[in-house]
């Protein structure tokens, strides 16, 4: 398999046969020829037109986990950034959206477990406007911190 970084695009038309990879500028290594900048379909690895022995990756600093969320359990999901990262990460819920044990996640629609978890407030990390993460993991916010959650400005102390 031969893989290259996705630096940009031209103004070729897409080429079914070629699944479009004719459209992108990729940087990649050819073996002991060196690193070069050239089109998709365009390098030693592909054989008689066939693309399936290549695979090509967005350049980013770094990742975004809100393209697509998917139900994992009632603790977290699965997030999915732009570039086809995943990652499991917590629920988020609303404080008093509650449906009694269970509350439906900002995220990704499922249902996160949320009541009869003991906890001690006394290890609990809180916002300043009383958001807090519970022991589980399940992130519950109140709506003084929804903005600021979402922008990834909201700390827990």
């Amino acid at each position: 398999m031969h893989s290259g970084i996705i630096v940009g695009t031209n103004n070729n038309q897409p080429n079914s046969l070629l699944n479009s990879v004719n459209t992108f500028v990729v940087e990649s290594k050819w073996g002991n020829l060196g690193l070069y900048r050239h089109t998709g379909n365009y390098c030693p690895y592909v054989i008689e037109g066939n693309v399936s022995y290549i695979k090509y990756y967005k350049r980013h600093e770094s990742h975004s986990y809100n393209f697509s969320y998917e139900w994992v359990d009632y603790t977290k999901h699965l997030a999915s950034c732009e570039c086809g990262e995943e990652k499991q990460m917590s629920h988020v819920v609303q404080a008093g959206s509650s449906t009694g044990m269970y509350k439906t996640c900002l995220l990704c629609g499922g249902l996160a477990r949320t009541g009869i978890i003991h906890f001690s407030t006394r290890f609990l990390k809180m916002s300043k406007n009383g958001s807090y993460i519970l022991p589980n993991g399940v992130i519950v916010l109140v709506d003084q911190d929804m903005e600021l959650f979402f922008k990834g400005e909201l700390i827990f102390e």
